[in-house]
């Protein structure tokens, strides 16, 4: 009879939870909302900025042409460097830079907002024989070393703009790649 005394109050414990878990209704008397169907997953998308082309990029080797800064002045110490002016390369997401002493790569990708990062730059540093082209590399270095936007105008012989974070505008013009036989 103890025994039975004792569960009693368990039973009746065990009745009130099951019967309050049946029970939609809140404590206030309203349904509660209907359940909302499962999100369907996110589409991935690449984010890359209006216009870019990396056929484009891939196509040419990207020879500088000119270099301003926010104030629309040329930046002599990229102009001036002796020999061939820097040119870019750009394969398989990483991008090279030619005609300096130091043979500079990188892997690029596109940012969220937009821009391009080039991220981390590697280079055996080597010493420019030629006065100014230490200055002028160190130069092209600090405007790739930071996202920046690259402007790309559509059709065949446009040129490639890059604009740093400090308004510094360089454009590149394409030099087509040279034909490969099969």
């Amino acid at each position: 009879m103890r025994s039975i005394l004792l569960l009693a109050p368990l039973l009746i414990l065990l009745s009130a939870c099951s019967s309050s878990s049946s029970n939609h209704a809140s404590p206030d008397g309203e349904a509660p909302p209907p359940a909302l169907p499962p999100s369907p997953p996110p589409t991935p998308t690449r984010n890359v900025p209006p216009g870019w082309d990396d056929a484009a990029l891939a196509g040419h080797f990207w020879r500088l042409k000119d270099a301003r800064d926010v104030n629309n002045q040329r930046l002599r110490v990229l102009l001036a460097k002796p020999g061939l002016p820097f040119s870019l390369f750009f394969k398989e997401n990483s991008l090279q830079v030619r005609n300096s002493c130091t043979n500079i790569i990188g892997p690029y990708r596109p940012t969220l907002d937009g821009q391009m990062l080039v991220d981390p730059l590697l280079g055996n540093r080597k010493h420019c024989p030629e006065e100014g082209a230490m200055e002028a590399e160190a130069a092209l270095l600090n405007s790739l070393s930071r996202p920046f936007r690259l402007l790309q105008s559509p059709g065949k012989g446009a040129d490639l703009v890059l604009l740093d974070a400090e308004g510094n505008r360089l454009t590149f013009e394409p030099i087509p790649l040279p034909a490969t036989s099969p």
